[in-house]
């Protein structure tokens, strides 16, 4: 859900309503066969306290602490005060808390005339797996609705220790934050070396995915339609953008539009199991090897 032009109390009555639920830890048991009793495992599952979904994949131990939301509210209110203060948020759940958050139009980035730019985003991930939170800097594309994260720019990524009560090391977070929004100089800086860079598209898919298994009619028909979609997302977005018209024969492009091809091609197209929302299609595709791949192959190529 999409929250706008949210001020510091806005953002702590918004975190608190998204995620307005504990996760408690519950002692699991196993049946003794010997006894016919069911006895304490050692384990604990983590359950949501209002729908007791259990969070998959989470076994923990009783020293484990879950975070909590005010935890993921001191991480968000940092990020917000890094950014200037007022921000637009967006609000996910899934097996942990994510919060997207975009400063404001301020930090925008041109890229190209004046449709093809780049803004901020904030990216914070809060599971219950053991490790520590994530806050990551990616950007935002208008001209096709992509978010990326380019994990090789260096201050665009940091590691946040769970520790007991985050509300409390406020000030350290926001230094972490900043050194974030510092990071967007070296993202931006990234991008336009992309921009800066012209590949042959077909050649740049062909390095990426391989070529398709000699006679395998469905390893063709795949490699042919994955090509068709990234070819017309490209094509489509040099028209939008005002570059001119690609030649499918000879279609030399920008190592950004090429990468973009391949990250929208993957956030929107791409086949997911479960007919995932738009929001989890792009952190799903924020992983995805292949968009890794292509971010190296367009600085490399």
């Amino acid at each position: 859900m999409n929250f706008n032009n949210l001020k510091a109390d806005k953002i702590a009555e918004t975190i608190r309503g998204q995620f307005n639920f504990s996760v408690d830890k519950h002692e699991m048991y196993i049946h003794d066969h010997d006894t016919f009793r069911d006895v304490p495992s050692g384990k604990y599952a983590l359950v949501r306290d209002d729908n007791f979904e259990i969070i998959d994949g989470a076994s923990v131990t009783d020293r484990y602490t879950p975070h909590t939301t005010d935890d993921v509210l001191a991480l968000t209110d940092a990020a917000s005060r890094a950014f200037d203060g007022e921000v637009d948020l967006k609000c996910h759940w899934n097996n942990g808390h994510f919060v997207s958050i975009a400063p404001t139009t301020a930090y925008r980035r041109s890229i190209y005339g004046t449709n093809d730019n780049i803004f901020p985003r904030l990216l914070i991930r809060a599971g219950y797996n053991g490790k520590a939170f994530e806050a990551a800097l990616g950007y935002w594309r208008d001209l096709c609705k992509n978010m990326a994260m380019l994990s090789m720019v260096n201050g665009t990524r940091v590691k946040i220790k769970h520790t007991h009560s985050l509300r409390g090391k406020i000030d350290d977070l926001i230094v972490q934050m900043q050194g974030l929004r510092e990071g967007w100089e070296n993202l931006s800086d990234t991008v336009m070396a992309m921009q800066n860079r012209e590949v042959n598209l077909a050649e740049f898919l062909k390095e990426l995915y391989g070529e398709p298994e000699s006679g395998s009619t469905r390893s063709e028909t795949i490699y042919r339609k994955r090509a068709e979609s990234i070819y017309t997302r490209v094509w489509r977005e040099r028209k939008e953008s005002g570059r001119d018209l690609m030649s499918f024969t000879t279609p030399v492009v920008s190592a950004w539009e090429a990468f973009n091809g391949v990250q929208g091609y993957t956030q929107h197209d791409k086949s997911r199991n479960g007919k995932p929302q738009s929001f989890q299609r792009m952190l799903t595709a924020l992983d995805d090897k292949d968009v890794t791949r292509a971010a190296e192959l367009a600085l490399a190529m």
